[in-house]
């Protein structure tokens, strides 16, 4: 009765983790890349002006139901990660690395789905003379702190540590909620 109770929960736990979603994907081109699909009751003009006045983002241009542009260079918030993270499984680079991409948004109504491509980690300056071989406006992809070593795959730290942080952020940036001071 105890194996067949420890199969079935092994099984349950092995299924659920195949299945969770999960925002980032590699490409065929082995490219990384963030896509989301974010539920919102804004129409497509409203989206557009609402990503244009957040100033995260520039050369925005859009088509009948895509919006394509470049996120400015970030850095991550990771300050409310710090009560469930050791401050040293925190990943350096992100502590030391701002962030762009260019981006593309397919709208539908009632919902759009954001894409991040050529994601680039650069060196913040006042990281001096350069950490973890990261130099100060360095620039790199994601893809090689996401990979596990000489892998298409993503590593388990990068899913377990980074992409939390990632998303948070990620989604933050394009989420335009709607205000009740839109509507007057």
């Amino acid at each position: 009765m105890k194996f067949l109770i420890l199969t079935l929960s092994f099984i349950v736990l092995t299924l659920s983790t195949f299945c969770q979603d999960t925002t980032f994907k590699i490409t065929d081109k082995n490219e990384v890349i963030w896509q989301k699909v974010i539920e919102s009751s804004r129409s497509f003009d409203s989206l557009y002006f609402g990503l244009k006045k957040t100033g995260l983002f520039t050369q925005l241009d859009s088509s009948q139901s895509l919006i394509i542009g470049e996120l400015k260079r970030t850095g991550l918030d990771f300050s409310s990660f710090k009560e469930n993270l050791l401050v040293s499984e925190i990943p350096i680079y992100i502590k030391v690395c701002d962030f762009s991409a260019s981006f593309e948004i397919e709208y539908k109504s009632d919902k759009y789905r954001v894409t991040l491509k050529n994601i680039k980690c650069i060196g913040k300056a006042e990281n001096g003379r350069g950490f973890w071989d990261i130099k100060p406006d360095e620039t790199s992809t994601l893809n090689l702190y996401a990979y596990k070593l000489n892998k298409k795959e993503f590593s388990k730290s990068f899913l377990k540590y980074s992409k939390p942080i990632f998303d948070k952020n990620f989604i933050s940036f394009f989420s335009i909620a709607n205000n009740k001071n839109d509507v007057w």
